[in-house]
């Protein structure tokens, strides 16, 4: 639905175009490139990245059964001319089922890395993974597979990825991982020197019951230099935010910010200049030698360069970052009618967005007109 107190008129191909006083635009933000209809058979959630040149999408379809029951698998795309064509599709064959192979999948700046996490959903018996591909040219291939060197069954290891920019730096998270009877999660930083990659560091959640360390939210900067995460699942008061910070090769915690009611999504810009959160309260948190919340009304999805953002439900809202960077309002450009997205993602000037319709199973891709 529009947001409240707005004011708009659908057209043919879906769009309103309206700002929050009702009045009309002269032109959308953004116009409907693409639509994607992901066919793997059995499919129920999309997880999705784009590369920042806007050039690879990743998708990532964990219950897909096509080789197996719920084993998962990844479709990438490239963009030619502005027509995203299906380059490949990655599988896991010797994966037991249910491993959720797709769960979470992150590419780097030029899409010459793709992250894959299969958590595993039979929790009691199968030892979850994650693994790291590259791309030459056209082709792609697994480089490592990556097996956490704490974590036993049941930790969910590799239910978020993601990796920096430059390609340097992975973190993964596994939410269930145990303190005693406790879910503190743990996180896993590794390096990358030549495609080998190794373990560099690693941080547990607080011992306390669903801490769940980055359960719904990990994210890292360009430069591998801050890591934001979360803890337990959206909807639980007084999550906090825990920020991760390196200085060469020694990774510390800086501390906690915190959010309110619980955390859907987090996002950190390019620089870790700004720090975004948004769930039952929208943050936005600066970075002036500590970080401080500084505005409000912060986006779900945020550009890397944190000048755009967009909000994500039933309608699809661009949202613009004032001169500060620090509060965000906007125009709603696209609904979706008895429909809701659950997953989205936005290149690092925005001029890309790619959205997963959960209700009938299709992936738009949006572009800045």
């Amino acid at each position: 639905m529009p947001l409240k107190g707005t004011k708009s008129a659908f057209s043919e191909s879906g769009f309103i175009s309206s700002d929050t006083s009702g009045t009309p635009q002269t032109q959308n933000a953004y116009s409907q490139l693409q639509t994607i209809t992901p066919d793997l058979g059995g499919t129920s959630f999309i997880s999705i990245a784009i590369s920042s040149d806007g050039n690879y999408i990743a998708l990532g379809a964990s219950r897909a059964n096509a080789n197996g029951s719920d084993k998962g698998a990844v479709t990438i795309y490239s963009n030619v001319d502005n027509v995203y064509t299906l380059q490949t599709t990655l599988y896991q064959n010797t994966n037991p089922n249910n491993q959720y192979f797709g769960e979470s999948v992150s590419l780097n700046s030029d899409g010459t890395y793709l992250v894959v996490g299969a958590p595993s959903g039979n929790l009691s018996t199968q030892v979850p993974k994650s693994y790291v591909y590259g791309r030459n040219g056209n082709s792609w291939t697994q480089l490592v597979q990556l097996n956490p060197s704490q974590t036993v069954n049941g930790s969910q290891y590799g239910n978020r990825v993601d990796i920096s920019q430059d390609g340097n730096y992975i973190v993964i998270n596994a939410p269930n991982q145990k303190i005693g009877n406790n879910q503190s999660g743990i996180i896993y930083i590794y390096e990358n020197n030549s495609n080998t990659w190794t373990e560099q560091a690693n941080f547990f959640g607080a011992n306390i019951a669903f801490n769940r360390l980055g359960y719904s939210g990990l994210v890292i900067n360009d430069d591998g230099t801050v890591i934001v995460t979360t803890t337990a699942s959206a909807g639980i008061a007084n999550n906090v935010v825990p920020i991760y910070t390196r200085s060469g090769n020694i990774w510390s915690s800086y501390g906690n910010i915190l959010s309110i009611n619980g955390t859907i999504g987090i996002n950190i810009d390019n620089n870790a200049n700004i720090i975004t959160i948004f769930g039952s309260s929208q943050n936005v948190y600066s970075n002036k030698g500590n970080w401080t919340l500084t505005g409000n009304n912060a986006p779900e999805i945020l550009s890397s360069d944190a000048n755009i953002g967009f909000v994500a439900g039933s309608y699809v809202q661009e949202s613009q970052g004032n001169v500060n960077g620090y509060s965000y309002t906007g125009n709603i450009f696209y609904t979706i009618p008895y429909g809701l997205i659950i997953e989205g993602v936005t290149n690092n000037n925005a001029s890309r967005l790619v959205v997963y319709e959960q209700s009938n199973k299709k992936v738009q891709i949006f572009k800045k007109n």
